[in-house]
């Protein structure tokens, strides 16, 4: 064997632990335990590093609506939308807020409540570990560039998915005592916002829909706004420039409540 190869070949025991080192120190399940300690100590700017910077990804929340129903609510996210979509009127604050404070069961509740490993259930993702690999709480990875970075991750809440962030929020138009309010006769079943849940804004503030739709006789409402040509209501008895609770008619005889933003449990 020629004199260089075998000095060649006998560095190579000396380097294999620098490479595997290295290896490892990028792998798929190296980034997953880094991006759960992220999510655990719920900084921001960490945890978007860990999207991918090209391209989209996927949260799939899914609501347990008790007696065995789980609906899934799928979106589509750009890394630009992270950092809004994790402040306390975003939708994604749940997922990563103090499970203590907020008492909200996302991501970071899941967490908290187990902290042993999360397993890796197919080629790219992992669920907690006490839970089967249709777990609603997941990360799932891919490629991009040399790095791993996140394809999809999915959590559970027990009440409606929030809006979409990049839809912005929808204002209504107040009522202005003597004068004519905006015709509008509609019902919000038919609203596109409505359906997709998305945030509405009331006199600066944020509302999100709030527990399940009620029967109310008209006596027990009164009108205060107009979003599109669905009339917008507050109790009859609330007189508060900026109700707490305001109420939007799905169909004949049946408000949905919305609360303002202020209220909601998420924090940081």
């Amino acid at each position: 064997m020629m004199p260089h190869l075998r000095a060649a070949l006998a560095i190579i025991p000396a380097l294999l632990p620098v490479v595997l080192h290295a290896q490892g120190a990028g792998s798929m399940e190296e980034r997953n335990r880094a991006f759960l300690r992220a999510a655990g100590e719920r900084e921001v700017e960490r945890i978007a590093s860990f999207f991918p910077r090209d391209g989209e990804f996927t949260w799939i929340g899914t609501v347990d609506e008790g007696h065995g129903r789980r609906t899934p609510a799928r979106w589509r996210l750009r890394r630009s939308d992270v950092v809004p979509a994790f402040r306390t009127r975003g939708p994604l604050c749940e997922s990563f807020a103090d499970a203590f404070l907020g008492g909200a069961p996302g991501l970071t509740r899941e967490l908290y409540e187990h902290e042993a490993p999360w397993r890796r259930v197919s080629a790219t993702r992992f669920v907690p570990r006490r839970l089967d690999a249709r777990s609603p709480y997941f990360v799932e990875w891919r490629r991009e560039g040399g790095s791993w970075v996140i394809a999809s991750f999915g959590d559970m809440r027990y009440h409606e998915m929030p809006g979409t962030p990049g839809f912005g929020e929808l204002d209504i138009i107040p009522a202005v005592p003597g004068r004519a309010a905006p015709e509008a006769n509609g019902y919000a079943a038919d609203a596109r916002w409505f359906r997709e849940n998305l945030v509405i804004r009331f006199l600066g503030l944020s509302y999100i829909k709030d527990a399940l739709p009620r029967a109310l006789a008209p006596e027990r409402v009164r009108r205060v706004g107009t979003l599109g040509n669905v009339p917008v209501f507050a109790g009859a008895t609330m007189r508060d420039e900026r109700p707490e609770i305001i109420l939007v008619p799905e169909r004949p005889g049946e408000y949905q409540p919305y609360r303002a933003g202020d209220a909601w449990p998420c924090r940081w």
